[in-house]
């Protein structure tokens, strides 16, 4: 299933729980979290994960596609010693980070115990006694696993330095697994280039037919062919979409209510809110709300819609931190939204703004007419409501899909407007002629 229990509010979590570290720390944090649900065995993505001989594994998605189902599963399988570090905000501090780093490692390596005890005095010798001794433990170990889940939530450079540092000492067999919403900041180009690094993707993530069938039987559930597709379509392999959903049907059979779904349904708008639109900064959430209404992104697009030449940062970081965007091109140009966090993003935007959503789409028709795309200008025209401006793009858009023989991409823009507008525009009637 998904990371639903285990990612949930872990920042506020460490935030509050940060000051009671002590002398021991939390046994919870060198553990995963194990969701009170039925889960799918992720066979395949375990199965690859156990042959690869890959020194760092990086798993990387956002919220809800199942990292930290499949690390756990991964670590229940494995046949060397496997040990878990649950990361939160409080580890941004480096003692805190390595105190916690020693415990984990102390359950997979004969770490000597001073180590605990250096790390608590007032100034710890991290440098001159801890990593090294860290690193001696590293050159004694038998092979071993070590998950760090959430990494994300690390953003010290210090941290990730240490981290850096022991990896390079980790022993022959030995693997380090790091679960993440974002890109870790660490230099693997030459693990990629040796082929020690092994990275799980979404596109790796997403389940599979088969095992979103499995999903829905699990918990009772029976769906024919047909809608087990849509709802794949829908939730694009999304194993927490895919239990939301769930949720959203209450034990009905999926044809009542699979075509009725909808990313502003209750339960998935509570649960994309939460974990993803309130999280982020004020302004963030503000261009995450008014470029919506595109179903494709890209830097000048977003500043034309928005009026904020932070956009591009806005985007880039969407893509960075895997907020819910898809790459559309190979150049890191174009992006899209998850088709259910779009949906979400729209209904908060009707909420929010209710008197904002046609500007918005003017600007974007501006935009797409300055580019030379009058298709993408004539539908935004249409959502703003003006058909004057709409028609001349639209009578372009059509002799250009006419000339390409694409007649039925001119027809499907045509029955955008009503006959009174096709009669009104002559640009629209010469169009339709």
């Amino acid at each position: 299933m998904a990371d639903a229990t285990g990612e949930t509010n872990r920042e506020e979590q460490g935030e509050l729980e940060e000051l009671t570290l002590g002398s021991h720390p939390r046994a919870s944090k060198l553990r995963p979290a194990r969701a009170h649900l039925e889960l799918v065995e992720r066979t395949d993505l375990v199965g690859a994960l156990l042959a690869s001989p890959a020194s760092l594994v990086v798993v990387s998605a956002p919220a809800g596609y199942g990292k930290s189902t499949l690390l756990a599963q991964w670590a229940d399988a494995a046949p060397v010693p496997a040990s878990w570090l649950q990361l939160d905000a409080g580890d941004n501090d480096p003692v805190v980070f390595l105190t916690y780093l020693t415990a984990a490692l102390s359950a997979v390596a004969p770490v000597d115990p001073s180590v605990a005890d250096l790390l608590q005095v007032k100034s710890p010798p991290i440098d001159e006694l801890i990593l090294p001794r860290l690193g001696d433990a590293l050159d004694a170990a038998q092979p071993f696993l070590l998950v760090l889940d959430d990494a994300h939530l690390v953003k010290s450079e210090t941290c990730w330095r240490h981290l850096a540092q022991l990896l390079e000492q980790l022993p022959p067999g030995a693997c380090l697994a790091l679960g993440t919403r974002s890109e870790v900041p660490l230099a693997i180009d030459r693990l990629r280039a040796a082929g020690l690094l092994a990275e799980v993707r979404i596109g790796d993530l997403r389940l599979t037919r088969a095992e979103a069938g499995e999903l829905l039987r699990l918990h009772g559930v029976e769906a024919d062919a047909e809608a087990l597709d849509g709802l794949l379509e829908l939730t694009e392999g999304w194993a927490t979409g895919l239990y939301l959903a769930l949720l959203a049907g209450e034990g009905r059979p999926a044809d009542e209510w699979l075509p009725h779904l909808r990313g502003d349904l209750h339960v998935i708008a509570g649960y994309l809110t939460a974990e993803v639109l309130e999280r982020q900064s004020a302004a963030l959430q503000e261009f995450l709300l008014r470029t919506s209404i595109l179903d494709q992104l890209c830097p000048g697009l977003c500043r034309a819609v928005t009026g904020n030449d932070a956009a591009p940062e806005h985007l880039a970081r969407l893509a960075r931190e895997n907020l819910f965007v898809t790459a559309l091109d190979d150049r890191d140009e174009w992006y899209r939204y998850h088709h259910l966090f779009a949906e979400l993003l729209s209904a908060q935007l009707a909420r929010r703004h209710p008197d904002e959503a046609p500007r918005l789409h003017a600007r974007a028709a501006s935009w797409y007419d300055q580019m030379g795309d009058p298709g993408r200008a004539v539908r935004h025209w249409v959502a703003a409501g003006d058909m004057a401006a709409a028609a001349w793009p639209a009578f372009l858009a059509v002799q250009e899909y006419v000339d390409h023989g694409q007649v039925e991409s001119a027809r499907r823009l045509l029955d955008a407007f009503t006959d009174a507008d096709l009669s009104r525009h002559l640009a629209l009637t010469m169009a339709a002629g």
